[in-house]
């Protein structure tokens, strides 16, 4: 009897367990995306801590970071709109990025 008695309260614990952790509320995700890339020069080679400017054409905007050694950049976290990226290296005016992207 007593080992019924003792599996009964682990199956009782664990059940109770189970229904609170499953009562928990979830959050939903809210949707984001990201935009990186290369800085590159006419002669493709990399730039290095250029910053890179990117913009939300439907409001206006606008969050910035810089190339890395590798010229690579990212700007995570965005919410979905249309985005112009601009680039303002430091190593040549010639040096200009301009295009657009659809989250």
């Amino acid at each position: 009897m007593v080992c019924k008695e003792r599996f009964r309260r682990i199956f009782l614990s664990r059940a109770i367990v189970a229904l609170a952790i499953s009562a928990i509320p979830s959050f939903p995700q809210v949707p984001t995306g990201t935009i990186g890339g290369a800085v590159l020069d006419q002669s493709e080679a990399v730039i290095q801590d250029a910053k890179v400017t990117v913009v939300n054409r439907e409001t206006g905007a606008q969050r910035s970071a810089n190339s890395d050694s590798a010229g690579l950049y990212l700007v995570a976290d965005l919410p979905p709109g249309t985005y112009e990226v601009k680039d303002g290296a430091k190593a040549s005016s010639n040096n200009k990025l301009n295009y657009s992207a659809r989250l």
